[in-house]
């Protein structure tokens, strides 16, 4: 009997590359994929550690980790949620750009199941600024597509922001960013008690003023802009580089963000040169 010329499931993700990486999100689910393969698509996943430094960079299967885990999402994998929440400590001990921006989307697809999950990872402090922002972002992603548990991780973020006099003021930003999202009164003198205490990033998303707004308690400002953080401010005094891939995040946050991965890019791209320097001498 003829054995079967169509390329298994895992296969069929090891061939998709560099171009669907860089795209909209495939259906991976089309491929075949289901919960039998949920432990070789985390092991794929936790690959990234070390495909981002690979001779075969240039090769499909280099890509297969982001492949993976959006596949993973996609199968609702819950079982791989540490995993990859390990993945976020890349955010900033290497600058990793894919895993702060795609991971939180992950979670969102996991919903409401990893959220004791991303409360404890956000709670740690042994984990850098950036993956903890992140954190919050998949925190939001999961609050998106399921508003029923929106109530449980307003609490959660609040509980988090409590914390404010001896956390960074940009991860009080993200936090209160994520509570003015969701219009929670309930926290605005939390919020208010932050600002008044200046541990809060004024380039992440603004002044109390502009929170009162965002919360419906005012209609506009009283007074108006002033300083570097300013909507109006020149863009070099701002350090702001452009729009980011990441639309959940106001433009302070973005502007560092990119300043993280452009240094992460910057590297890969010398490790990149290096290697084929290195070969054209053999």
């Amino acid at each position: 009997m003829q054995a079967s010329l169509t390329p298994s499931p895992i296969d069929q993700l090891l061939a998709l590359g560099e171009d669907k990486a860089r795209g909209p999100w495939p259906d991976y689910l089309a491929l075949g994929l289901n919960e039998e393969h949920i432990p070789e698509l985390t092991r794929l996943a936790l690959e990234w550690e070390t495909k981002l430094d690979d001779d075969a960079y240039d090769q499909p299967a280099a890509w297969a980790p982001i492949h993976a885990w959006r596949a993973l999402g996609q199968l609702r994998a819950m079982s791989a949620t540490d995993a990859l929440l390990a993945l976020l400590d890349r955010t900033d001990n290497e600058g990793d750009d894919w895993a702060s921006e795609e991971l939180p989307r992950v979670f969102g697809l996991f919903g409401a199941a990893c959220i004791p999950a991303l409360a404890t990872y956000l709670a740690d402090t042994k984990h850098g600024l950036w993956a903890r922002c992140a954190a919050v972002s998949g925190l939001e992603e999961v609050a998106e597509g399921d508003d029923q548990s929106r109530s449980i991780i307003v609490e959660t973020v609040t509980r988090q922001l409590e914390r404010f006099a001896e956390q960074d003021p940009v991860l009080n930003a993200c936090l209160i960013h994520l509570l003015v999202t969701w219009k929670a009164l309930a926290s605005a003198p939390l919020i208010e008690r932050a600002y008044a205490a200046g541990q809060v990033d004024l380039m992440y998303r603004g002044d109390w003023e502009d929170a009162q707004v965002d919360l419906g308690l005012k209609d506009k400002r009283d007074t108006p802009y002033e300083g570097f953080w300013a909507p109006d401010a020149p863009r070099a005094s701002r350090s702001f580089s452009g729009e980011s891939a990441i639309p959940s995040l106001p433009f302070g946050a973005r502007s560092a963000i990119r300043s993280t991965k452009t240094k992460g890019k910057s590297r890969r791209k010398q490790a990149k040169k290096s290697r084929q320097k290195n070969r054209r001498k053999k």
